[in-house]
Formats: structure tokens, C-alpha cells, sequence
């Protein structure tokens, strides 16, 4: 018979096993935690934006010049003046090989002028008296403001200089100024009468498109020098309209438009990385 003692501890055993076999059954039933992969760093999405700015040397181009709503009268092709030109924007920089970014521009007044030799006939026509000839003098300013959406390719660094090449899309606001249309007599260079004279300002907005290439020059990790060339087509421009009245013709509509202005462009920028 046992004792008191071995009953007792026999007991007290049995009642532990009672409880704590639940929990055993839960532990060993229960799936084994997952290993979680160690997580990636963060990207860092500040890391290709920069700014710049920009200032050029433009040698404009116009293809024609015609006084619309008088039979058309073509000007011939106008000789433009250089100017300048200033720009600030911002961009983003896309891995080792492509740039992007968003300028603004402003243009300073260009000086167009262009001569038509005119025929005895229309000089009649205008003038109301025979003359042997005259010549039509067409003189106007164009400013423009452009914004465009640019695109570069960087070709490779070598040495701290990065050749690249670009297209670039947008609008140009493109204005005339101080436009006026003069008839002057071909062999003495008096000025005879005009079409029109000090017409208002007036402006014409075109799509507006750039081909690019040049180089950046690394000046440290944050600042790049910028030099390159670029061609800016800026579409047509036009005058103000004005209401005129020939020598021996009824009154007549008519304005000065400018056809395919062009830019030939040497350009000098700096670019600044804002996290470097």
C-alpha cells in the first residue's frame, strides 16, 4: 500500500500534467515564425534634381516677310540683328545617361528690316503718280518669351567633361514693336508715303521647337558648367492689322507677317545639383 507521502506526490504530478498539457499541445500545433527578409533602403527621391540658368548670343533668321491682304506683297527675306536671351529652370537627372527639364526664357528685342523692290505698276497703284520705281521698306522688333520641355542624352564623362545632346518642345509668345511700312523713292531715297506707320504691339503664340548639343564641365560635385549650341525654331510672327487705303484702290486690310523665324544660338549655363 503506498504511503501517504507517495500518493501525494503522485497526485500533484498527474494535476501539473493535466494543466499544462493544453499549452504543450498549443506550442508544438502552432507554425514556426517566419524569417522576414531584411528590407531594402529607402530611395532616395531627391537625389537627380538640380537647377540652372542660362544666358545666349542669338544670330535670328527669317525666312520671308509679306504685307498680307494687298495682293500678298512679298518683302523678301529680312535681315535680322543679333540679340540676347536669358533662361532659369529646373530639372531632373535620370540615372548616368538622361536629363530632364523645364526652362523659361526671355528674349530682348531683335531688330527685323527688309526691302522689296517694287514695279513701276505698284508704285502707281500706291503712290498715285508715275514712278519709274520704289522700293517697300518693312521694319518691326520682335521679343519672345518661350517655355519649353527639354530632353539630353549625356554621351559619356571624360575627365570631367560630359558631351550631351538634346531636343527640346514648347510655345513662344512672340511680340512685334514699332512696325511700319515705308515707300521710298529707288533712286533718291526719299520717302514717298507709307502703308502703314506705329502700329500697335501685337502677339502671335507658335509651338515652338530646339535641337541641342554641347558640353557640361564638372566644376565640383554640386555645380557644372554648361556651354553649347542650340537651334530654336519659333514658328511665325505677325503685326498688329491695320486698315489702308492706297492712292487708287478701296481701303484695305492688311499686315505685316514674318515667316519661319529662326535662332542659331551660343549658350553658357550653369547647372546645380540640390543635394550633393
Amino acid at each position: 500500500m503506498l504511503s501517504a507521502s507517495s500518493l501525494f506526490r503522485t497526485g500533484l504530478v498527474a494535476a501539473v500534467t493535466v494543466i499544462a498539457a493544453p499549452a504543450l499541445a498549443a506550442d508544438l500545433s502552432a507554425p514556426a515564425p517566419l524569417a522576414l527578409p531584411a528590407s531594402d533602403p529607402l530611395l532616395e527621391w531627391g537625389s537627380g534634381w538640380y537647377l540652372r540658368g542660362d544666358i545666349s548670343y542669338d544670330s535670328m533668321r527669317v525666312g520671308s516677310a509679306v504685307i498680307e491682304g494687298f495682293t500678298n506683297t512679298s518683302l523678301g527675306r529680312p535681315k535680322a540683328k543679333e540679340t540676347w536671351a536669358t533662361s532659369f529652370g529646373v530639372g531632373y537627372k535620370l540615372g548616368s545617361m538622361f536629363r530632364t527639364d523645364v526652362t523659361l526664357e526671355y528674349r530682348s528685342a531683335a531688330a527685323v528690316d527688309s526691302v522689296r523692290l517694287a514695279s513701276p505698276a505698284f508704285c502707281t497703284l500706291v503712290l498715285g503718280a508715275n514712278i519709274s520705281g520704289c522700293d517697300v521698306r518693312s521694319t518691326t522688333d520682335l521679343k519672345t518669351w518661350i517655355g519649353m520641355i527639354n530632353g539630353y542624352v549625356d554621351l559619356g564623362n571624360f575627365g570631367g567633361v560630359t558631351p550631351y545632346v538634346g531636343v527640346g518642345l514648347g510655345a513662344a509668345r512672340t511680340r512685334t514693336g514699332g512696325t511700319f511700312n515705308s515707300i521710298y523713292d529707288r533712286d533718291t531715297g526719299n520717302t514717298l508715303g507709307y502703308i502703314n506707320n506705329s502700329l500697335a504691339p501685337a502677339g502671335k503664340t507658335q509651338l515652338a521647337w530646339a535641337l541641342m548639343a554641347g558640353a557640361s564641365i564638372a566644376v565640383d560635385k554640386s555645380i557644372s558648367l554648361d556651354v553649347g549650341y542650340r537651334y530654336l525654331n519659333l514658328g511665325d510672327a505677325a503685326t498688329a492689322p491695320y486698315l489702308w487705303t492706297p492712292a487708287q484702290a478701296t481701303s484695305l486690310l492688311v499686315r505685316g507677317k514674318l515667316k519661319n523665324v529662326q535662332s542659331h544660338e551660343f549658350r553658357v549655363g550653369v547647372r546645380y545639383m540640390l543635394d550633393n
